[in-house]
């Protein structure tokens, strides 16, 4: 048997262990779950946020061509408690499900209805605005589009609407775009 110089042995052992670290970390990256959307959104401070543009007095254009509506007052009001910004990202109404399932979108608003017509690959959120007077299926009761999958996020907006329900945020934004209605169509 051949005996080894300390130094060498040394080597050996540093390798053994340096493989043996290397593997370990390995395991636990790959063990480690990947960020929530929730984390991710909150990490890079911006919330992608798709919007169907031609829907007043909950989404328009103003005269200077800048978004305005109650949906976007809304949406503005939880990224700032959320403490990140908005990014608009102007969609087909159409559209707004697939960019939802496929990640380019954090969430979509635009007078978009609680209905069935929405049900397959997302999600609501709590519903926002109850309209006055029974409406027509596929229309009324308004809620948020929230990508499939994500119950951190869909639990962080639940919240959000709760409490700007509560504090009569929900109910100015009625008081200051919903009387508009008529002049804006």
């Amino acid at each position: 048997m051949m005996k080894m110089k300390p130094q060498l042995r040394v080597l050996v052992y540093l390798l053994g262990m340096s493989s043996l670290l290397a593997a370990c970390t390995r395991a636990a990256a790959q063990a480690s779950p990947p960020p929530s959307r929730l984390e991710q959104i909150t990490q890079i401070r911006v919330m992608r946020v798709g919007v169907a543009v031609d829907a007043p007095p909950f989404v328009y254009l103003d005269r200077q061509g800048e978004r305005q509506g109650f949906d976007i007052d809304l949406m503005g009001e939880i990224a700032r408690r959320v403490g990140v910004e908005v990014e608009w990202v102007d969609a087909a109404y159409i559209r707004l499900p697939e960019m939802l399932r496929t990640g380019k979108l954090d969430a979509a608003v635009g007078a978009i209805a609680c209905s069935i017509e929405w049900e397959e690959g997302v999600e609501f959120s709590l519903p926002y605005h109850q309209p006055a007077q029974p409406a027509p299926p596929g229309r009324g009761t308004l809620c948020i589009l929230i990508p499939p999958g994500q119950p951190a996020l869909a639990e962080k907006l639940h919240q959000m609407i709760a409490e700007l329900a509560v504090e009569g945020f929900i109910e100015r934004l009625n008081g200051k775009y919903l009387y508009m209605r008529k002049e804006l169509q």
